[in-house]
């Protein structure tokens, strides 16, 4: 059974462009989905390299600038509302590191 809620697709589309207008920085961190035009057909694994790309080079920007080594960290919370994924993103960023 597919349950459509009207708006709900036009919403996140708006919601991540306000998101792309606010952290552009010469149009070089648009998510593929959205530079290829797809952005109007979300699926699972555009949300999956879009926030990989975010989150993954964040981070690694994170450890070059404080320039301590991911082994010596011991906690790690993370929180992204819009996506639960199995396994969490947590388990992805240590799996990763």
């Amino acid at each position: 059974m597919k349950v459509t809620i009207p708006g709900l697709t036009s919403f996140f589309l708006k919601l991540r462009e306000a998101y792309i207008q606010v952290w552009d920085v010469g149009g070089n961190i648009r998510p593929k989905s959205v530079m290829e035009g797809s952005e109007g057909r979300p699926c699972l694994a555009d949300a999956y390299v879009e926030v990989d790309e975010m989150v993954f080079s964040t981070i690694d920007w994170i450890l070059a600038k404080i320039g301590i080594p991911p082994l010596e960290i011991d906690i790690l919370v993370t929180t992204i509302s819009l996506l639960s994924p199995a396994p969490s993103w947590t388990a992805r960023i240590l799996n990763r590191y």
